[in-house]
């Protein structure tokens, strides 16, 4: 195939956006916009087949709303009830101080079904307002999964968990978790997952069109044809853990999706973006796209990470408990916070893992995660040339230099892969120099005959090949898809959680700055951290001031909360998705919180680090923090 139909395919298949900083996409059948769950019936609706297509096409979600009553987003006064509860809801006040009667939602029965995804998990929808402050309006449904306890019991009732994202699905992130614990907390507790709003089997978020998935997927399979492997999209393009290909978030594989290009179906928002005028087009682009195409379009408007902790405490009071145990990772750490803020008295046990810093604003987050990449990568340069082999001379700027140089003369002169006809560029060199150096220093020594071979013959093969070695190496063992998905489900998957992202970044922050800004605050980045400078990244301001959808947001500055219950940050020093600083940060503004260090490249530690995972296990069974300045090193048998 020609460069440009990759160049189309790339563009189709998204380079996940800077917004998601960790996805836990492991693989569950995606639903469409009338799905009311994975598998399992609505509240009142007819059981959907656990093979249909990921998200129906986008100009059938745009004919007509929906019509079955537990999905309807026609006014209603209360929530469709089940006529099976299987859980009594705990009674509860408000879901927000002062806010309007939700008494009809806090109490809705809830009918769980198998979910048939070869397990023993069990299905459900439930129904939330879709605006909180009109509790009376319009209803959205989330899908939630459940494994029950392992004894039957589940004395300690349940544990909500989030792989993060924003756009995982928390479905997905069930059996990871449930494999991850171990047996006595997998008595003492129900593993309970959601697809927060915009997500997956929820009521989704849907940007692209029939027309857009039909050409990726014949373009996909075309490239397959022809014999030509999977490249890089983007350094997590393969994506759960930040990958969802092959396993990401802190949830599923390798490790979660880096927001550095468009998602399918606005192709004019393909490109980095490299001035203020170019971000602020492109974001209004990809919001227009949302809203055009959705089942929901009014959704766009109540994406903001303050809304979903309000279906968390719906959830909590659906599931009979008076107190919300929560496992969140990376930004479901976010949601952590934000609820123990938000909620202290209704808080139980709190693990937060590789954790985000909500102090930050928008602009510090992004040129945080930047200079982290780059700190990494100054040090894998820094152990090339001290190893023999190293392609990199002189000093360890001068080596970077050199390498961003080679890095950047692929747009020109593409690097070969044998046996294929692909060729890698920029990007994709970028993007896997990048994840390697990230990801496990262990893989640095081997990629040196790779990265010397690349540079002096411009074939890649072997540098690839260690990049899919620590790619594999960095993901989840144990994830199963079942059924397994076809490859419209994949990518449905992957432009959704890419969407869901922006949705959720750009609404979770105030509109701040002007162009002259902006253009200024991308220049300081791009000199900064020249190898790890991302211009969706620089200019995720802008591109959030052209999505529109923000105005109402709060600034993020410096706090300090009490904690109520026990609180578990966890944060791994070389985490190559949220800096070690941000879980320090957090531990912090969480006064009563305890902070353990895992000394790892990993992201996400529970069910990676062993030490890490049992400070959980105590935690979760009997309330018992680890003790102050406890350090987990690195399991060896991981090979990481």
């Amino acid at each position: 195939m020609g460069s440009l139909v990759r160049a189309r395919h790339r563009t189709l298949l998204a380079i996940l956006s800077a917004a998601s900083l960790s996805l836990g996409l492991t693989a569950c059948l995606p639903g469409g916009p009338g799905a009311t769950g994975p598998g399992a019936p609505g509240p009142a609706a007819p059981a959907a087949s656990s093979s249909s297509a990921a998200v129906a096409p986008a100009s059938s979600a745009a004919v007509a709303p929906a019509t079955d009553p537990a999905t309807s987003t026609t006014a209603a006064a209360s929530p469709t009830a089940s006529a099976s509860p299987s859980a009594t809801a705990a009674t509860a006040p408000s879901a927000a101080p002062g806010a309007a009667d939700l008494s009809a939602f806090l109490s809705q029965s809830v009918a769980w079904e198998n979910c048939d995804l070869g397990d023993a998990s069990t299905c459900a929808t439930i129904a939330v307002p879709l605006d909180y402050s009109q509790p009376g309006g319009q209803t959205i449904t989330l899908a939630l999964r459940k494994m029950i306890a392992a004894d039957g019991k589940g004395e300690k009732g349940s544990l909500v968990i989030n792989p993060g994202g924003p756009g995982a699905s928390g479905l997905d992130y069930v059996p990871i978790i449930s494999d991850s614990l171990s047996p006595r907390v997998r008595n003492a507790y129900d593993i309970v997952g959601f697809d927060p709003r915009g997500v997956g089997k929820s009521t989704p978020l849907t940007c692209w069109t029939a027309a857009d998935l039909a050409t990726a997927s014949d373009q996909a399979s075309e490239q397959v044809s022809e014999g030509q492997e999977a490249t890089p999209e983007s350094k997590e393009t393969t994506v759960p853990d930040e990958a969802a290909q092959v396993g990401g978030a802190a949830g599923g594989g390798a490790e979660s999706p880096d927001l550095d290009a468009a998602a399918g179906g606005a192709a004019e928002t393909s490109t980095d973006p490299t001035t203020a005028a170019e971000a602020q087009a492109q974001g209004a682009a990809l919001a227009k796209a949302c809203a055009q195409n959705s089942q929901v379009p009014e959704l766009l408007d109540h994406m903001d990470s303050q809304t979903v902790i309000r279906d968390m405490d719906v959830i909590r009071s659906v599931l009979g408990d008076e107190k919300l145990s929560f496992l969140g990772a990376s930004y479901g750490t976010y949601l952590g916070a934000a609820y123990i803020r938000a909620f202290p008295q209704r808080t139980g046990t709190m693990i937060l893992d590789s954790a985000l810093d909500p102090s930050l604003t928008r602009a510090q987050v992004h040129s945080e995660d930047m200079a982290s990449t780059e700190r990494r990568a100054l040090e894998y340069i820094t152990a090339c040339q001290s190893a023999p082999g190293c392609p990199l001379t002189g000093t360890p700027e001068e080596g970077r230099a050199q390498l961003l140089g080679f890095i950047e003369s692929a747009d020109a002169q593409p690097l070969a892969l044998d046996t294929t006809t692909t060729t890698l560029r920029s990007a994709e060199l970028r993007s896997m120099i990048l994840y390697i150096a990230k990801h496990s220093d262990i893989y640095w020594a081997q990629s040196l005959p790779g990265l010397s071979e690349a540079m002096s013959s411009r074939n890649a093969t072997k540098l690839y090949s260690t990049y899919r070695a620590a790619l594999q190496a960095s993901s989840r063992k144990g994830n199963r898809t079942w059924p397994p998905l076809t490859a419209d489900q994949r990518l449905t998957k992957l432009w959704n959680t890419t969407y869901v992202s922006y949705a959720v970044h750009c609404a979770d922050y105030p509109n701040l700055g002007d162009a002259t800004g902006w253009d200024a605050q991308a220049a300081n980045a791009k000199k900064a951290a020249p190898l790890a400078y991302s211009g969706r990244k620089a200019y995720m301001d802008a591109i959030c001031h052209g999505w529109g959808r923000s105005a109402s947001a709060p600034q993020h500055q410096a706090f300090s909360s009490p904690t109520t219950g026990p609180v578990l940050v966890i944060g791994n020093k070389n985490d190559p998705t949220t800096p070690y600083a941000w879980s320090e940060s957090l531990s912090r503004e969480l006064t009563g919180s305890r902070l353990i260090s895992v000394d790892e490249a990993i992201h996400g530690a529970v069910g990676r680090n062993s030490c890490a995972t049992k400070a959980v296990n105590e935690t979760l069974l009997d309330g018992s923090l680890p003790t102050e300045g406890t350090t987990c090193p690195a399991d060896t048998a991981t090979g990481q």
